[in-house]
Order: C-alpha cells, then structure tokens, then sequence
C-alpha cells in the first residue's frame, strides 16, 4: 500500500467517523442498560418503570428517524464535515445534560435530541469518506469506520461485565447478593434480558 494512500486512511475525516460511530453504537448500548436504574433514581415506580422505559425508547428512535432526514437535507447544503461535527457536538452535549435531569419529561426530551444528533453521524462520515478517498481506498477507509465502530459494543460489554461483578462482589448476610441479579439461595431474582442471560453465567462466575 501506498505512503500516500496510508496518510489518505488516517486523515482527520477518517479518524472523526470512525470514533464517533464508535461513540454512537456505544451511546445506543448502554442507555438500553441504564434506562431502569436511572428511572428508579427519577423516582419512578415500580409498575410504571416497563411503560416509561419504552416511552423514552420510542422518543429516542422518533428522534433517530427525524435526525436522519434533518441531517441529509444539511449534509446536501451544509456539506458532510459540518454535519459530521455538529452531530456529534449535538448528542455529545446531550448526554452531557442527560446527567442532569430531575424527571421523565426532561429526560424524555434529551433522549430525543440525542437520537437526532446519532443519525447523522454514521451517514454523513461514511459518505464522507467515500467522498474523500480514491475508488481504491474507500472499501477500506469504509472498513475501518465500521470496525472501530463495533468496538463500541464491545467496550460497553466489558465495562457491564466488570460492573455486574463488582454488584456479585457485595453479598449480604444470607448468601444473597444484595443487587438481585446473581444467583444465590432458592427464591434469588435474576434479571431476564438478553444481555443478562448471555453474561450471567461469566459473571456471576467472577464472583
């Protein structure tokens, strides 16, 4: 491979898609994990915690869907790199903000301006790397995006992992773990999404 074709893989446009694509899918991950815990810290109850939780799931996908035809029309006036970097500041100070809500209706709002800022950013910086590169290097520039990308569900695998057994580390008296979701003595809750079931067993393992 080329010296100049190497340099065209490692430009600033490359780098920006493929990290904010990571950010993306990592973002997308890990609120799907921390929308119930953050509920119960809103004060939400327990019977509303499954329709709120798919309330603000909706909102953000609504979010997703608007931002990408948003984002399509001003990657055409704007150009891709403007779009490229105002998506990501976008759902960046979002989640920022997130951190901060007192209620559901703020956090439902912030989920959606989060979700249009997370439709731009693959689309723009794929097509703009396919701009920017030779007919030569884009399948390989496209690659690279992609691949960093999915590192982002990766990493935020790890991160659950090691969290869920620092949860398994805090037993309580009975043999219990006080979180519910290892496995103790008959009656122990377990909690039942995929994610959970994949990694129980690794898990609770490290315990």
């Amino acid at each position: 491979m080329e010296e100049k074709n190497l340099k065209s893989l490692l430009s600033v446009p490359v780098i920006v898609a493929a990290l904010g694509y990571f950010v993306d899918i990592y973002d997308l991950l890990l609120f799907s994990i921390v929308r119930r815990p953050s509920l119960v810290g809103l004060g939400v109850p327990e019977d509303q915690l499954f329709s709120q939780g798919e309330f603000l799931l909706q909102v953000q996908m609504t979010g997703l869907l608007v931002g990408g035809i948003i984002w399509g029309i001003m990657g055409d006036k704007k150009g891709r790199l403007s779009v490229l970097f105002g998506s990501i500041l976008l759902y960046s100070l979002s989640n920022i903000a997130n951190g901060f809500v007192t209620n559901v209706s703020q956090y439902a709002i912030l989920r959606f301006i989060a979700g249009v800022g997370l439709a731009g950013e693959l689309g723009a910086g794929i097509t703009l790397v396919s701009e920017i590169l030779s007919a030569r290097m884009r399948g390989y520039g496209t690659m690279i995006v992609a691949t960093v990308g999915l590192f982002g569900a990766n990493n935020h695998r790890v991160e659950y992992v090691f969290a869920f057994r620092r949860k398994c580390s805090a037993k309580t008296l009975s043999g219990f773990h006080d979180d519910g979701y290892c496995r103790g003595g008959p009656g122990s809750k377990r909690a039942n999404t995929p994610i959970d079931r994949s990694i129980r067993g690794f898990g609770c393992s490290l315990c």
